[in-house]
């Protein structure tokens, strides 16, 4: 018999359908619920590293999203002027015929795993949230935003940095301002744009095009705001230019097609230290509600996928809740704690200013830097995340 046969999963983005998608295949009845009246995908595109992709096999769909993706193990570093540059390759952590690298469109992806969770048997509710969460020893009474209730055995958060879970069982932990904003977009491929991914760096600022198809580019670039400045929307179009207009390369082809300001996404970057442990009785919290991070490792999602793969497997296993929440603290407090310290120290590295810089023919102290330790530090992250989950 199933003692974890009901499961509430709060939020339709990539977490709780991986989530769900694993655990409606064991027959468990399996609700998400999405507080968006219908999907409205942000983020442009999404760059994942192979531990992603290993994580995604368990459930048998990594085959389906790489082939919807552009793919590639290798990855450029340049500074502001395409002068200079330093070509770094990525182990591969699957089966040897997945790439080490996966660059897909944001609404790509969410169609695969959204179509994989319906499939499974999920139910999704659009349009609804919870207006409360009351624990006793053997259930969940849930009480939703349209007037319905339900009782459950399981309530996974999965509701991201903002997360209503996390504010009603664990309290308010506000999120955190790391002095970065990054601007996002969704271009024309130019014929130009060859692989590898590219990423230019100088002046405290950051320039990447990632190709994500035959025909598109993600487009992102970030940029120190200590103050927190608030750009008006009508003009996301020209202050892109006005910030990132001095970076070379191909960088001004992307520029160039940038002529409304809809075509333009600005996120100030915001990080989530939730404290141990992750969960409390038979309410879990898993990616970005527990430990949202600065993008600069590109992990935010392969953690996401991660938690939601391990606490799968746990679920299904009909483990007492106390000793789930053990296992699971166990298998992934540390190895998202240090992705997430990692990522901290990346995104401070990124906005050092003028080292960066590369002048009169020189190479930057931050080139000569790459040159000589950029492929250690990949494989020296890649010895953790080589590990098992």
């Amino acid at each position: 018999m199933n003692t974890n046969n009901s499961v509430l999963i709060v939020g339709g983005g990539i977490a709780g359908l991986v989530l769900a998608t694993q655990i409606a295949k064991t027959e468990r009845r399996i609700t998400v619920i999405e507080k968006a009246p219908e999907w409205t995908i942000k983020g442009a595109g999404m760059h994942r590293y192979s531990n992603a992709l290993r994580a995604l096999e368990e459930i048998g769909i990594a085959e389906e999203i790489v082939a919807a993706s552009v793919t590639q193990d290798e990855y450029e570093y340049a500074d502001t002027k395409d002068e200079f540059q330093v070509r770094v390759t990525y182990p591969r952590l699957t089966r040897g015929d997945f790439p080490a690298l996966t660059s897909i469109s944001r609404r790509v992806l969410h169609d695969i795993l959204l179509g994989n969770a319906q499939r499974a048997g999920a139910d999704i509710r659009l349009g609804t949230t919870f207006t409360s969460i009351r624990q006793t020893a053997d259930e969940v009474d849930v009480t939703f935003s349209d007037g319905q209730s339900g009782t459950f055995d399981l309530v996974v958060g999965c509701d991201g940095i903002y997360s209503q879970v996390r504010t009603e069982i664990f309290g308010r932990n506000d999120p955190v301002y790391t002095g970065q904003g990054i601007w996002r977009s969704i271009l024309k491929r130019h014929s130009d744009s060859i692989l590898p991914k590219i990423m230019y760096s100088g002046g405290g600022k950051m320039f990447g095009i990632i190709p994500i198809d035959d025909e598109h580019v993600y487009m992102l670039a970030g940029m120190p705001n200590p103050d927190r400045r608030r750009f008006p929307e009508d003009r996301f179009h020209t202050l892109v230019h006005e910030e990132f207009g001095h970076f070379g390369g191909l960088a001004p082809h992307y520029l160039a097609e940038i002529t409304e300001p809809e075509q333009v996404i600005y996120t100030a970057i915001e990080i989530i230290e939730q404290p141990a442990p992750w969960y409390e009785e038979r309410v879990f919290l898993i990616g970005d509600a527990a430990h949202a991070s600065p993008p600069y490792l590109a992990q935010g999602a392969a953690m996401a996928i991660e938690d939601s793969i391990v606490l799968g497997h746990l679920i299904a296993q009909d483990l007492e809740p106390a000793e789930l929440g053990r296992q699971y603290m166990d298998r992934r407090y540390k190895r998202a704690n240090f992705i997430q310290t990692r990522s901290i120290q990346r995104n401070k590295e990124r906005y050092q200013g003028g080292s960066y810089e590369s002048t009169d023919g020189q190479k930057s102290e931050r080139m000569i830097y790459l040159e000589n330790h950029a492929q250690r530090e990949i494989d020296e992250l890649y010895t953790t995340l080589a590990e098992p989950i």
